[in-house]
């Protein structure tokens, strides 16, 4: 597992099969509408619109964007 330093505040551990880099996107670029964008994706024979969110330049989909997806969800309700 590589270690890497972020902003000086934390150290991360890479999981290399598991992750590409670290991102550190603030709360606002997650919440702003835009960041959500589809994807068409070939799963099982079909292609099928797949939400992602683009972070810095980089698509973040999969389990990873449900996650943000329902952490944004919980940090909307607290905020409205």
């Amino acid at each position: 597992m590589e270690e890497v330093r972020n902003r000086g505040v934390r150290t991360y551990g890479l999981a290399g099969t598991e992750v590409d880099q670290i991102l550190e996107p603030s709360l606002d670029d997650l919440l702003d509408p835009a960041a959500v964008r589809r994807l068409p994706r070939l799963r099982d024979g079909l292609f099928q619109d797949v939400p992602y969110f683009a972070v810095d330049g980089v698509q973040v989909w999969g389990a990873t964007a449900m996650v943000l997806a329902e952490f944004l969800e919980i940090v909307g309700r607290a905020t409205s």
